[in-house]
């Protein structure tokens, strides 16, 4: 029973053993020292009676949540994300720790791959296992089908680079097929997408590249963590599953629409943030350091504004498919202008 004052764990432990699953107070008290679920407030029971805890409202929902999490996957750091983009309160010093773990990883992942002469015997390796190898990233097969094995072979050489946080060397070549644009564009799924609404020129794309590789250093992204304190995880949060919607949303739409990727937006993978996945501590990273720059920032309401309108259109299209038929045309144009404030971020 919650009351006023908040729920005592022997509640918490009958809960979770309804949703059939073995609670013990040993193991809640386990689970908020590592930070999954919130402290719970002592108070007296008065005089010579002593005392008790009691977890906020709702730590009943989040402990059955997370054995739900724990069920399906045993990491404890991806339940704790997933808990975070559920919307339950989640210890800002562990999510930290979390996103700068992932950020470690990243560094030793790219460490010794590349320096400033190029791809280091480390690097080539990679490359060749990437373009050689049976490929479990659907994204990177995609890519692959798309490109020959030379030109895919760059455009994996370009990724390394900007993983790296350098700029990829071969955008600076102006021989032969490595500095063909359409490595870019057909290896990033993009080429649509440049046709309808991402209006960007080969310069302006090779630009966005060496940015991308210049803002995505190390130490920026260390800084980012650092720096990153409860209010700002909160809204990061919540603006980063906006806006991912708002792109599955709009990739939806299309395919219901015309049945073809218009909008280049087919390579995006769907994530679900709720659930453990891999995706969701390096997503969350990327989107605090990328909101940080200006034309981000300078874009971002507008995206949100857009977001509930393109979510109404794809649930009138689910309910009503016989409709696409006859609103390609004008919703189309609809779709590339939001598209194009997507894309713009």
């Amino acid at each position: 029973m919650t009351s006023d004052r908040g729920i005592p764990p022997e509640k918490i432990v009958q809960a979770a053993d309804r949703s059939g699953f073995s609670v013990s107070g040993a193991q809640l008290h386990r689970w908020r020292s590592q930070g999954l679920i919130p402290r719970p407030k002592v108070r007296g029971l008065g005089r010579g009676r002593g005392a008790t805890s009691f977890y906020p409202a709702g730590t009943d929902l989040q402990v059955v949540s997370l054995c739900e999490l724990l069920k399906k996957d045993r990491r404890l750091d991806l339940a704790a994300m997933a808990l975070f983009f559920q919307g339950y309160p989640v210890s800002v010093e562990l999510l930290k720790r979390i996103l700068m773990e992932t950020a470690d990883r990243r560094d030793k992942e790219t460490s010794g791959l590349v320096t400033d002469t190029g791809l280091t015997s480390n690097g080539v390796d990679v490359l060749d296992k990437i373009v050689l190898g049976r490929l479990k990233s659907k994204p990177l097969a995609q890519a692959r089908n798309r490109l020959r094995r030379s030109k895919f072979e760059s455009f994996i050489r370009l990724l390394i680079f900007v993983a790296a946080g350098r700029s990829p060397d071969f955008l600076e070549d102006g021989d032969g097929a490595v500095a063909d644009s359409m490595v870019l564009k057909r290896g990033l799924g993009i080429e649509a997408a440049l046709q309808t609404w991402m209006k960007v020129d080969d310069g302006d794309l090779q630009s966005a590249i060496n940015n991308l590789a210049a803002h995505f250093n190390s130490a920026a992204l260390r800084s980012t963590i650092t720096e990153s304190g409860d209010a700002a995880l909160n809204t990061g949060r919540d603006e980063l599953l906006i806006v991912w919607q708002a792109l599955m949303d709009m990739k939806a739409c299309f395919l219901l629409l015309d049945k073809r990727d218009a909008l280049g937006l087919r390579a995006l993978p769907e994530i679900d943030f709720t659930q453990s996945t891999p995706m969701a501590p390096a997503m969350l990273l990327v989107w605090l350091h990328l909101k940080q720059l200006p034309e981000v920032a300078e874009t971002l309401p507008k995206v949100i504004a857009s977001a509930a309108m393109v979510s109404n259109l794809r649930n009138l299209l689910d309910n009503h498919p016989k409709l696409a038929h006859r609103l390609i045309k004008p919703l189309g144009v609809m779709l590339g202008l939001v598209g194009g404030l997507l894309g713009s971020a």
